[in-house]
């Protein structure tokens, strides 16, 4: 059975000034949803080891496109929607270029 998900009023705030096309916005909640969805929990009570799962996993299915909107989506959320700090540790790799 799902969890149901309702973030308070106070959360529903708008995606930082460059989101503001129809697009990026689109991007900003299909990430936060996907997570959602995936951990069956609201966004707001995400733990980190429930993040660590999702982003392996997103990173084995995924171009690193993917998996970097969705944690900077996560870390709007966290840092502009719910004023907490997270910390984040998935990173692309560095890719050395052939010469």
């Amino acid at each position: 059975m799902r969890n149901s998900c309702s973030i308070p009023k106070s959360c529903n705030a708008a995606p930082p000034q460059a989101y503001n096309s129809p697009r990026p916005t689109e991007v900003y909640a299909r990430a936060i949803r996907r997570v959602s969805q995936f951990c069956d929990c609201c966004p707001d009570r995400l733990s980190t080891e429930q993040l660590a799962v999702y982003f392996a996993e997103l990173v084995d299915l995924h171009s690193w496109t993917t998996v970097k909107v969705d944690r900077n989506s996560l870390q709007f959320f966290w840092r502009h929607v719910l004023k907490r700090d997270r910390s984040w540790v998935i990173r692309a790799p560095k890719i050395q270029a052939l010469l």
